[in-house]
């Protein structure tokens, strides 16, 4: 399935696109990820742990960067896997890195292309996946800008805690939305029959 996004950065665009060649600093600012090294060839080894309703999983795979100065624009391309529910994942991203509304904004748009099997892959209904990335990128956004704003003004080294995302809570969230959204012209007609 595609996933596309704009997320904006507050951050200048040449600082975010050198922040995205440090892929520790990228695994660092993404919700329930980790960066557990580099294979020979250069591919980079990771985990993301996640929570779908009762299922988690903690994929482990590893993905290959690609980067273009010119164009400031790059390719990833990874897959990993969870043992324990069997489920598997692969995916392509392009992203691109522009001028946001403001000089000292990014605006980062990606594209992807997501596959899912397994156990979660019932979960992965396009509109549920969509809107966790968007979450997850927003979350993104906000890490890599405190980290880029916080290496900009304080002593470099100092921790940084970056929090997980919770797939349980957002599939929840999504579902209570959905719900508003279909009672809430039922319930505007009963207000105005009782008006009349």
């Amino acid at each position: 399935m595609k996933v596309s996004l704009e997320i904006e950065v507050a951050a200048q665009p040449e600082l975010v696109w050198k922040a995205l060649a440090d892929v520790p600093l990228i695994a660092s600012c993404v919700p329930g990820a980790a960066l557990l090294g580099t294979t020979e060839d250069g591919r980079y080894r990771g985990k993301v742990t996640t929570r779908v309703g009762p299922v988690s999983a903690n994929f482990t795979g590893e993905a290959a960067l690609d980067r273009n100065d010119m164009t400031r624009s790059g390719r990833v391309v990874g897959s990993g896997r969870d043992s324990i529910t069997s489920s598997s994942a692969k995916a392509e991203m392009e992203f691109r890195v522009r001028t946001g509304a403001q000089p000292d904004r990014t605006r980062l748009e990606v594209d992807s292309e997501i596959t899912l099997a397994g156990v979660l892959a019932q979960f992965g209904k396009a509109a549920v996946v969509n809107e966790i990335a968007r979450r997850i990128a927003e979350q993104f956004a906000d890490n890599l800008s405190r980290r880029l704003n916080e290496t900009a003004q304080a002593s470099p080294g100092s921790p940084v805690s970056v929090p997980q995302i919770e797939a349980g809570r957002l599939l929840l969230d999504i579902a209570s939305a959905r719900i508003a959204q279909a009672v809430t012209p039922f319930c505007t007609k009963l207000r105005l029959r009782r008006k009349s």
